[in-house]
């Protein structure tokens, strides 16, 4: 059953400071879904800074080495947009995480 069929499927994320070759076969096995798919990794180890986020975006290409082909990653440019709805849900959460609330209370 699918939960969204109305979605194209574009990719898969996993967490990591770098694409392994553990990464690679998963990616293989999903491009059986889509010929193409995005590979987002996001790394837990790196400091976060205010305005960037630890994410890494790649694209998978396949190249040939002595007559076999090898998927690779290359590291795909994107940009991050957000709207009003967005911010005030982050502000919510950090607001909360900060104990400035708690789930149910009111503030007046």
């Amino acid at each position: 059953r699918q939960v969204f069929p109305q979605f194209d499927f574009l990719g898969w994320y996993t967490l990591g400071p770098y694409p392994t070759q553990e990464d690679i076969e998963i990616h293989k096995q999903i491009m059986t879904l889509n010929e193409s798919p995005l590979f987002l990794q996001m790394n837990p180890f790196e400091i976060i800074s205010s305005k960037n986020l630890p994410i890494t975006v790649y694209e998978s290409i396949i190249d040939l080495i002595d007559g076999k082909a090898h998927t690779m990653f290359i590291k795909a440019q994107y940009k991050i947009e957000t709207g009003e709805a967005e911010r005030i849900a982050v502000d919510h959460v950090a607001h909360t995480s900060a104990g400035e609330g708690t789930e149910g209370s009111s503030r007046k």
